[in-house]
């Protein structure tokens, strides 16, 4: 008995392939039939301590989701559920339960790239540049005319609408240059602050007053260093950079560019 099935009995895949391989039907697969393509695979390693652990717990009797796969030209790729994969190969079975999709090349690329985006172990920068590109290669960032922002690309990869646009203009400068024009037709207004007007103004003259307290704040504690003690004003400068720490804790500190942290 396969270690995925669950209370609705997939169909053997013949006989999905018989009924014209209708979308979104549990589908039992032979692993032998599964292409492994490590292009599908933006994550460049598996942990084989995690396979291991779902194989324990396989065996246990856990059910796991069914494995991801994409019909592309008629070959069956895994697109999410390697280490569920893996895990089934440690314990000699044959055949996954699977949702089957048709798709793309690029639409599988991408669907890959955002399942590990979504779960499993956590992606590298290289990695998630790699899932960018697969993006963008999908098309993704664009529903017909409508095209996402800047800060809505970000929201889906974890990093600042500047950097998704830095990304944008090196990698795809065609595309970004469209990114450009659009711009230039909506009154030279880029797509990449995602924010409202009002709402926009509002948070950047509250930034300006937190800035200018600080930086008056720093200038008070420059004057009063220049009379302390050596003890003393190292107790400062300890608080000021416990100050500073404490800033990139912040949740909506990861979102920034590393090169913003660099104090």
């Amino acid at each position: 008995m396969n270690k995925h099935e669950g209370i609705n009995t997939p169909i053997p895949l013949d006989e999905w392939l018989a009924k014209g391989s209708p979308e979104g039907q549990r589908v039992e697969v032979p692993l032998s039939c599964i292409v492994k393509d490590p292009e599908f695979q933006v994550r460049k390693r598996t942990s084989q301590a995690t396979m291991k652990k779902y194989a324990v717990a396989m065996e246990a009797g856990c059910v796991f989701p069914a494995v991801q796969i994409g019909a592309v030209e008629g070959v069956l790729v895994l697109i999410d559920g390697w280490h569920r994969i893996g895990a089934l190969e440690i314990l000699e079975e044959d055949s996954v339960v699977a949702v089957v999709s048709r798709m793309t090349y690029d639409e599988a690329k991408w669907a890959a790239a955002k399942a590990n985006l979504q779960h499993g172990l956590s992606l590298n920068d290289t990695e998630v540049l790699d899932a960018f590109r697969a993006f963008v290669e999908a098309k993704a960032y664009r529903t017909g005319h409508t095209w996402l922002s800047y800060r809505q690309i970000a929201q889906e990869f974890g990093r600042a609408p500047a950097t998704i646009r830095t990304w944008m203009q090196r990698h795809f400068p065609k595309i970004f240059r469209k990114y450009q024009d659009r711009a230039s037709n909506k009154g030279g207004k880029e797509e990449w602050s995602g924010s409202s007007g009002r709402k926009k103004k509002e948070a950047s003259s509250l930034a300006k007053k937190v800035i200018q307290d600080a930086q008056a704040a720093m200038s008070n504690a420059r004057k009063l260093g220049e009379t302390l003690e050596p003890e003393a004003l190292g107790s400062l400068i300890e608080a000021l950079q416990d100050t500073v720490e404490a800033l990139k804790k912040l949740p909506h500190t990861k979102l920034l560019d590393e090169a913003f942290l660099d104090f």
